[in-house]
């Protein structure tokens, strides 16, 4: 739990809306668990929400009081009938994939039902009283193994669809509106209002606003939405930064270099989120929910595990109160208010172990510095990508001799042939000077996961999320599908790992390895003796 951990950022719904939080954490593109305590739930007691992020993104939500469960949702969809959800949820296995194995829903209903219960629990958040108090632990566990894979939502579409269907604030809202005045409202040249998922008579305001700016007054009177509705769209603009009120911050999810793209090679950042494929969400605790295996303790003290991009805090900094509040113009979210520490060696040598990557002596840099969550968003790096970059520094200028005037092909087939010849460190050296004469280049960029993943002691878990980005932006790549199959095979998942050999398996013409690696995973079906579920569920 939250309690058990030391807070990152914590404070309340009545002076930082869930909507700033969402804000708060696409800016800083947040990867760890927020906890909100709700002080009377439904049953009169408190109530304890948690939402997991990967890189700034929601991608797991687990409501404390059992809201929108997923067997309910499929019983009113008329997908299920109440007598098969009994005897699925007897299995004590993942609901979706027992259901999905037992032929009793077809995928396509599954998905769209996964992600419409992923929707209203991220939009009832907005619900929440304003004594609800959060605690952000950056780096925290909580959730990673909780349900099927994560969901890959864009932020601004939860935030704009929790603030329609159940408004902001109102203090807060009235606030920031009244900021604006009768200013003329005109849109950002980089404003990302796509994200934000409009609908037609949204988008026409938008249109509007980028032909003619004008105040709030004014624009109502158009009459192209209703006055609450209006209301509810400039606010949002208002704090992702849509509008330009010449401030120098760019909007919330704009595109930039240094936060979507690395120079280095073993960290390919193409979008802020995590990929899904597939579904499997858990119902509550006693129906159905059940994580990956594991040894660890689900309560008690834990110490949080550092995922790969998430930020650095060390144990004696206090945590920060987040306010928006104090903001003077309401317009921008809040920022952190802490000082860059430098990691002590112990330090060092545990973030390391946490990520369970070996750093060779010629990567090793003295310090690692402590990040500075008050430094502007374009700025943020992590300590691996500082190493990464500190390392790039010192290589040579130019290849070595071996390598010198061969092209970004040649040195991606070397690479290639090296990796076959188990000659990890020359494969990753020569795949490091192709990516750097040919950085946009995904076969380089999958290759490079892959020859990371040969190596002892990797983080397998860090390198599947770089191929589900990856995949999030080309999801046709075959070696990267193939790739992170075999990942997540290594990692006991072999649901996801069939799920994508068996996509592979339905390209024209079949691939022949997908085919072959499936067939091991899969065992021989066993003839029903009964009825579907009775078979299944014999124990």
């Amino acid at each position: 739990m939250a309690s058990d951990t030391a807070a990152t950022a914590e404070g309340d719904l009545a002076r930082t809306p869930f909507a700033h939080l969402l804000v708060y954490a696409v800016d800083r593109r947040l990867t760890g668990a927020l906890f909100l305590r709700e002080p009377l739930g439904s049953a009169g007691s408190p109530v304890e929400h948690v939402v997991r992020f990967a890189r700034g993104a929601p991608v797991k939500v687990r409501p404390g009081d059992g809201f929108a469960r997923l067997g309910e949702m499929l019983v009113e969809a008329g997908a299920l009938s109440p007598a098969t959800l009994v005897e699925a949820l007897a299995t004590k296995g993942l609901l979706g994939d027992v259901l999905l194995l037992a032929g009793c829903v077809d995928r396509d209903r599954l998905e769209a039902t996964c992600e419409s219960q992923f929707h209203k629990r991220m939009t009832r958040l907005f619900t929440l009283p304003v004594e609800t108090t959060f605690r952000y632990c950056d780096g925290h566990v909580e959730l990673l193994d909780y349900g099927g894979d994560p969901a890959s939502p864009d932020p601004l579409a939860i935030l704009w669809a929790g603030l329609k269907a159940h408004g902001g604030t109102p203090a807060m809202v009235e606030a920031t509106l009244s900021r604006l005045g009768d200013l003329p409202l005109r849109i950002h040249p980089q404003a990302t209002v796509a994200q934000l998922a409009l609908s037609g008579d949204e988008a026409r305001v938008i249109e509007q606003l980028r032909s003619c700016p004008e105040g709030l007054g004014a624009l109502g009177a158009r009459d192209l939405l209703s006055k609450e509705r209006l209301r509810q769209l400039v606010y949002a603009l208002a704090i992702t930064r849509q509008l330009d009120v010449g401030s120098s911050a760019m909007p919330v999810g704009a595109l930039d270099p240094t936060r979507t793209t690395s120079r280095s090679l073993g960290r390919v950042q193409l979008r802020p989120t995590t990929h899904r494929l597939g579904a499997a969400a858990p119902d509550a605790p006693g129906d159905g929910e059940r994580g990956a295996a594991s040894s660890k303790p689900t309560t008690g003290p834990r110490k949080p595990v550092m995922t790969p991009l998430s930020t650095q805090r060390l144990r004696d900094e206090p945590p920060v109160v987040i306010d928006s509040a104090s903001s003077t113009t309401g317009l921008d979210t809040p920022a952190l208010t802490s000082t860059p520490k430098k990691a002590s060696s112990d330090d060092r040598e545990t973030l390391k172990s946490a990520r369970g990557i070996p750093v060779p002596e010629r990567l090793r840099s003295p310090s690692v510095e402590v990040i500075d969550l008050d430094a502007a968003p374009n700025t943020l790096k992590t300590e691996a990508m500082r190493a990464d970059d500190e390392a790039k520094s010192r290589r040579p200028e130019g290849p070595p001799s071996s390598l010198r005037g061969l092209s970004a092909s040649a040195l991606f087939a070397l690479a290639r042939e090296r990796l076959l010849a188990r000659d990890i460190d020359g494969a990753q050296e020569a795949c490091l000077w192709s990516h750097d004469a040919d950085p946009d280049n995904h076969e380089i960029a999958v290759l490079a996961i892959w020859i990371r993943a040969q190596r002892a002691g990797v983080d397998l878990k860090g390198l599947t999320i770089e191929l589900d980005e990856l995949l999030s932006s080309v999801a046709d790549h075959r070696d990267a599908r193939y790739y992170r199959a075999m990942l997540r095979k290594r990692l006991g998942d072999n649901a996801g790992a069939i799920r994508d050999l068996r996509l592979l398996q339905k390209r024209t013409p079949p691939d022949a390895e997908a085919t072959k690696a499936l067939e091991a995973l899969e065992e021989p079906a066993s003839k029903p003796k009964s009825s579907l579920l009775g078979w299944l569920f014999k124990r």
